[in-house]
C-alpha cells in the first residue's frame, strides 16, 4: 500500500529548515536578499564605481537579484548605502575651501554642501554623495556647491587665555558681485544673490566626523542650561583646525591651474567673514584670479586692475621703482632688473607675453608708452622702460659709438616726456 507507506515515512521524517539561497533582511521575512548578491557587494573593491552607463552589459546588470536591492542603480544610491560616513561628502555635509572676496583677498571658508555634480558629462550628473578621496583628484570632474558658514570667535577656556575657537551662528555669508558697483541700502536685498558658492573639486577639503564638534550656547558661554527646554547645538572649530585646513588648501594653489579656480566675489554683504580675530585666516600671498569682468589684482599693490589698464598701472610702479621712490602699502617690490610691464616680475621669471599691439604714443586714456621695443643695436627685445638698463648693460658706449642720426632716433624712442609722467600721476618731486 503505497499511500500508507508514504504517510508513515512523512510521520517519521524529522522537520528541518535546510539551506536557502536567500537571507531575511527583516524580522518578518518580507524583505530578502540573495546571498550571492550580499557576498559580491561586500567583497567587491570597486563598489563605488558607477557601472550603470557602461557599454558592457555584464557590468551594467551586475547580477543584482530582485528583493535585496532596488532597481535604482544611480551612483548616489550606491555611495550613500555602501560607504562609511567619513569616506563620503554628502549633501548638508561640511567642507573647507578658499574664496576670494573684495576682488583680491583670499580667505579660508567653511561651507555646508548644497550640491554635488559631475561636469563634462551629458547630461550633467547630480549626486547625493561622493567619495571624499575622489573629489580633489588632479583630474577631478566634481564641482561642489555650498554656503559659507558665518563663524564668530570666542574664548574657549572662558578665562581670557587667548585660546580662540569659532562657533557657527546659524547664518550664512552673502557676497556682492565681483563687478558690481557700490549698492545703496535700498538696493541691497536685490543685490545679495551670492549665498551659494561653487568650488572646483581640487579646492574642496571634506571634513570628517572627527573634525566636527558640537556645543550648545550654554556650553560656549559657560552658563547653566535651562532645565525646562533642550538647547540646540552648533558646530564649533578650534583655531588650530582652521590653520590646518588653510595650510592644506594653500599647498594646493601653488599650481596656477588650481589657483585660477578660486571663486571671486565682491564685498561681503551679510555674515561674519573673513574669519579674523587675534589671528587672521586670510592669505595675502595668494594672487587671486581675475573675475569674470577681466579685472585682476596687481601683484605689487593688490589693487584690482582691468586688463586694458595693466600696462599703465604697472608702468607707474616701474618708473617709481627705478627712481627709488618707496610706495606705501605694497606687498611685492618691482624687480630691479628688467621688470615685466604687466606683472612687475623679472622677465626671466614670469610667464607674461610681451607681444602686444600698442602704439608708442602717450594719450589721456593710455598715458604709459611702456611697450616692447626691439633694440636697433642687437636682436633683443625689451620693454621701453627697461631699454636704458639694456643699453647700459650690453651697449655701454652707445652714446659715442652710434652715429649721430641713429643715436638721436634711439634716444627719442626711449625717452619719457614730462607730459606722460604727469598723466601717470607722477609728481614733480618723484621725477628725475
Amino acid at each position: 500500500n503505497a499511500e500508507l507507506a508514504l504517510a508513515s515515512e512523512k510521520a517519521a521524517h524529522t522537520e528541518s529548515n535546510g539551506h536557502s539561497l536567500w537571507i531575511d533582511l527583516t524580522e518578518d521575512g518580507r524583505k530578502k536578499a540573495h546571498k550571492k548578491t550580499i557576498l559580491r557587494t561586500l567583497m567587491d573593491p570597486t563598489f563605488d564605481i558607477n557601472d550603470n552607463k557602461s557599454h558592457d552589459r555584464l557590468l551594467r546588470v551586475r547580477y543584482y537579484s530582485i528583493g535585496g536591492d532596488s532597481w535604482d542603480r544611480t551612483a548616489s544610491t550606491v555611495y550613500s548605502k555602501s560607504t562609511s560616513e567619513d569616506h563620503l561628502l554628502k549633501i548638508q555635509g561640511l567642507f573647507a575651501s578658499l574664496v576670494c572676496f573684495n576682488g583680491s583677498k583670499t580667505s579660508l571658508a567653511i561651507l555646508q554642501c548644497t550640491g554635488i555634480k559631475i561636469v563634462n558629462t551629458h547630461p550633467i550628473t547630480y549626486l547625493e554623495a561622493a567619495p571624499s578621496a575622489e573629489i580633489s583628484l588632479p583630474d577631478t570632474r566634481y564641482e561642489i556647491t555650498g554656503q559659507i558658514l558665518s563663524l564668530v570667535p570666542f574664548d574657549e577656556s572662558n578665562n581670557s587665555s587667548g585660546r580662540i575657537s569659532w562657533a557657527w551662528i546659524a547664518q550664512y555669508v552673502a557676497f556682492d558681485s565681483a563687478k558690481a558697483k557700490q549698492a545703496s541700502a535700498a538696493e541691497l536685498p536685490s543685490r545679495m544673490r551670492h549665498l551659494s558658492v561653487t568650488v572646483d573639486g581640487r579646492l574642496v577639503l571634506p571634513l570628517k566626523s572627527s573634525d566636527l564638534k558640537e556645543l550648545t550656547l550654554e556650553e560656549i558661554l559657560n552658563i547653566p542650561r535651562p532645565a525646562d527646554k533642550e538647547s540646540e547645538k552648533t558646530w564649533v572649530f578650534s583655531n588650530e583646525q582652521l590653520e590646518v585646513f588653510g595650510r592644506i588648501l594653500c599647498e594646493r594653489v601653488t599650481e596656477d591651474a588650481v589657483r585660477m579656480k578660486i571663486p571671486v566675489y565682491g564685498a561681503v554683504k551679510d555674515g561674519r567673514y573673513p574669519y579674523e580675530a587675534t589671528i587672521s585666516h586670510c592669505f595675502n600671498f595668494i594672487v587671486a584670479p581675475a573675475p569674470k569682468d577681466g579685472r585682476r589684482p596687481c601683484g605689487v599693490c593688490l589693487k584690482n586692475v582691468a586688463g586694458s589698464e595693466r600696462q599703465n598701472h604697472m608702468g607707474r610702479h616701474i618708473l617709481l621703482s627705478q627712481r627709488g621712490v618707496i610706495e606705501p602699502e605694497i606687498v611685492m617690490e618691482v624687480a630691479k632688473d628688467y621688470p615685466c610691464g604687466f606683472c612687475g616680475k623679472e622677465m626671466s621669471e614670469n610667464g607674461c607675453s610681451i607681444s602686444i599691439a600698442s602704439a608708442l604714443k602717450s594719450s589721456t586714456t593710455k598715458p604709459s608708452t611702456n611697450a616692447p621695443l626691439k633694440c636697433s643695436l642687437c636682436t633683443e627685445t625689451h620693454w621701453k622702460y627697461n631699454m636704458p638698463k639694456h643699453l647700459q648693460d650690453r651697449h655701454p658706449s652707445w652714446k659715442v659709438s652710434v652715429p649721430l642720426p641713429d643715436r638721436d632716433v634711439l634716444a627719442s624712442a626711449i625717452s619719457i616726456s614730462q607730459e606722460e609722467e604727469a598723466r601717470m600721476k607722477i609728481t614733480h618731486s618723484q621725477q628725475e
